[in-house]
């Protein structure tokens, strides 16, 4: 049986987060996941796959075009009203920051991950900001 583009989605994505293999062949995974979900016309799982990609060139050390994406992300989420998104974008941009030392902004996005994740009801995300916000303050 073959595996729904969500699932396939969800399983790139543990494998970017835990997973031993190469970054090249994984971000090669998400182009063609990328393709796919545009040719669906499934906006969600486009934007997923997106903030994934940036999530890939954050672990790769392009900070500079991860920083760019995660920006238009949140950009075009405020814009179509997918707040569910914004949370984990937020914090990954206080993620971004804080690796960059620069804890001010780190703070900010942080702040406004929370803030988001309270209008969500995602106490997960209000668990890793509190996580980050731990770290970022430790180290500054």
């Amino acid at each position: 049986m073959r595996l729904t583009l969500e699932e396939r989605i969800n399983d790139l994505i543990k494998r970017t987060d835990t997973s031993g293999e190469s970054m090249v062949e994984l971000q090669k995974a998400t182009e063609e996941l990328l393709l796919e979900a545009q040719e669906s016309g499934e906006r969600l799982l486009e934007l997923r796959i997106l903030s994934l990609k940036a999530n890939q060139l954050y672990l790769t050390g392009k900070h500079g075009e991860a920083q760019l994406l995660y920006e238009e992300l949140v950009e075009t989420t405020r814009k179509e009203n997918v707040t569910t998104f914004l949370p984990r974008l937020y914090l990954a941009l206080g993620r971004l920051h804080s690796t960059e030392q620069r804890d001010v902004e780190a703070l900010e996005y942080i702040r406004r991950s929370r803030i988001a994740a309270e209008e969500n009801g995602d106490d997960e995300m209000i668990a890793e900001g509190n996580l980050l916000l731990g770290i970022t303050l430790a180290k500054s």
